[in-house]
């Protein structure tokens, strides 16, 4: 069995109530289903599951999909993550390999064989822990203060004095040089195979399925480097994960707390802060960014309060806010981490802190003061311009009002001042104009070149029924297809569509709307959504959709003889005219025999 089919398979033992039911409180709404979207806030239900389609659409937020893209969606999964998750609630079994073809299969059975390795490391380092030569290291999570349970919840480990500890476990448990090699556990420089971690507490980083996929290791006692991380491997990218994120995806909390390190995490963890995250000893990155926007809308910055910190946190902020997000930071000061703030302060002193968290741009402002002498009134005319064009860049007038007050007071500028030099870089058209240009570039494309939806152009709207009619009653395909081809819609992305649609009923097969926006990324399905989920269709009678096909069909043909005629010779023009005027007559029967 290939994956595509072991995929579809698993698709079609999960109908998409059922699974969506278990998170989302369902109604029956005539065909379909309703409730209150689970990706946004609202009063008034616009989440709909169609059953017979097997796909969800919101018609608040836009979002859509199929029943492995909600799963995703909802539970922050990777797509294969969510794939043997259904398979096992279904009852199917995952074949061990699947048939990828040569390069494919080779890949995949590796990355499985790792995920197995790691897991293996993983309850190694663990045993390790509690055991007489980990008793330094257990000694040491006790006097950080970390609870048996905590330990437990991290799956804290200790990495043996020995250098082949790890390397003979894993030979012991029949994995091969091949695979020990490409792990990354290893060092091969000279002498034979030695474990890259020994004598180290063990932190293993968890991807957002909670599977082990690397880890970090902290020297016991004095010595360089403090830390150790694993390397890239097949199945762990830095930049695409956080530490901790497992946890704050279960925390399901409205914030996100960003620190710097493992312990940082785990200490906020502990104090009840299973919202908190930190980004594996690495600059922080637009994936990690994008990452936490799914989670929250807002972020909290809790950073080492030293020059290094602080240009962490400087470095941090245009990256989280081009994700979108809300960049507060918190005041650690005088503390040198969070646990020890925890300690001096208690959770209400730490809560407390977070409550007063400045804003970024205020955070801002105060790293730049410090670079002007305040009392050179040409330097403070200097500052004072860059504080009215950092508020300028807020797009909401409330917003830029209560930064005016805020900025003022705390910077000593005067606010009437300050007021009129916003007001005056800020003209509301050209501003916003360019605010907008520089969010949601506009993408030209070539004269005659089609275009996938990401650069606005999301088909004509009769190109679009035409599909929409093609999914909902596929016995029209034979009469559609005698005045159209796949060639005939104007973008890629309906061609796309079109293409599958077209390839399925040639070959006699069944359409699902799920299964075609399977076909499509994260963006794309949200647009097939708000295609395939028309209400308005769903409860109109045969006659009206009849219509409705009809007058799609028949625009969509006569702009293309419109198109043909344009430059044809006059002969041939008069031809044309005569097949268009004989459109008049073009009707679909929506139940054909």
């Amino acid at each position: 069995m290939n994956y595509e089919e072991f995929k579809e398979r698993v698709r079609s033992g999960n109908d998409i109530v059922d699974v969506i039911g278990r998170y989302v409180d369902l109604k029956k709404s005539g065909a379909n289903y309703k409730g209150l979207c689970p990706f946004h806030n609202e009063k008034t239900p616009s989440f709909f599951v169609m059953q017979d389609g097997q796909f969800y659409y919101c018609h608040g937020c836009h979002k859509g999909g199929d029943v492995f893209k909600f799963l995703c969606e909802y539970n922050h999964m990777d797509f294969p993550d969510a794939v043997r998750e259904l398979a096992e609630t279904a009852g199917i079994d995952v074949p061990d390999k699947f048939d990828y073809g040569d390069a494919g299969r080779i890949k995949a059975g590796l990355k499985n064989r790792l995920r197995d390795m790691y897991k293996t490391a993983a309850e190694f380092y663990y045993k390790e822990l509690h055991s007489g030569s980990g008793k330094k290291a257990l000694d040491y999570l006790k006097d950080r203060g970390l609870t048996k349970n905590t330990m437990v919840a991290f799956g804290l480990g200790y990495a043996p004095a020995g250098r082949t500890a790890l390397y003979d476990h894993l030979k012991g448990k029949d994995f091969t040089e091949e695979e020990l090699k490409e792990s990354g556990l290893f060092s091969y420089k000279t002498g034979g195979p030695k474990d890259a971690f020994f004598d180290r507490v063990m932190f293993p980083i968890m991807n957002r399925a909670s599977k082990v996929i690397a880890f970090g290791g902290r020297i016991l006692g004095t010595g360089d480097p403090k830390y150790i991380n694993s390397p890239e491997t097949p199945i762990y990218s830095k930049k695409n994960n956080l530490y901790g994120i497992q946890r704050a995806i279960a925390a399901r909390k409205e914030r996100i707390i960003l620190v710097e390190g493992y312990m940082d995490v785990i200490s906020m963890h502990q104090a009840g802060y299973p919202e908190t995250v930190a980004s594996l000893g690495t600059a922080l990155t637009k994936e990690q960014a994008d990452i936490i926007a799914k989670l929250a809308r807002k972020v909290y910055l809790i950073y080492d309060a030293d020059g290094p910190g602080i240009q962490a946190m400087r470095r941090a902020i245009p990256i989280l806010k081009k994700a979108g997000l809300f960049v507060n930071i918190v005041s650690m000061k005088p503390f040198k981490d969070p646990d020890e703030m925890i300690k001096s302060e208690g959770v209400d002193g730490v809560e407390g802190r977070i409550r007063n968290a400045d804003n970024a741009i205020v955070f801002e402002l105060e790293c730049i003061a410090s670079e002007y002498d305040r009392k050179d009134p040409s330097e403070n005319a200097e500052f004072e311009m860059k504080a009215a064009n950092m508020i300028v860049e807020l797009r909401d007038r409330f917003q830029r009002e209560e930064f005016i007050k805020t900025v003022s007071e705390r910077f000593d500028i005067n606010k009437e001042l300050l007021t009129s030099e916003v007001n005056r870089i800020g003209d509301e058209t050209y501003k916003e104009g360019i605010i907008r240009r520089k969010q949601n570039p506009v993408i030209r494309r070539p004269e005659g070149v089609g275009s996938r939806i990401r650069d606005g152009d999301q088909g004509l709207p009769d190109e679009r029924n035409v599909l929409l009619a093609l999914v909902k009653n596929p016995k029209i395909f034979e009469q559609v297809k005698g005045y159209v081809s796949v060639e005939d819609f104007t973008t890629v992305f309906l061609r796309e569509v079109a293409d599958i649609l077209f390839d399925k009923l040639n070959n006699g097969g069944t359409i699902q709307a799920g299964e075609i926006m399977s076909r499509f990324d994260n963006e794309e399905q949200s647009d097939l959504g708000r295609l395939f989920s028309n209400e308005m269709y769903d409860a109109s009678d045969d006659r009206t959709k009849s219509k409705f096909v009809s007058e799609s069909l028949k625009s969509m043909v006569m702009r293309m003889y419109d198109e043909k005629s344009e430059n044809a010779p006059p002969d041939e023009k008069l031809r044309l005219m005569k097949e268009k005027n004989a459109l008049s007559d073009l009707t679909i029967d929506i139940n054909p025999d």
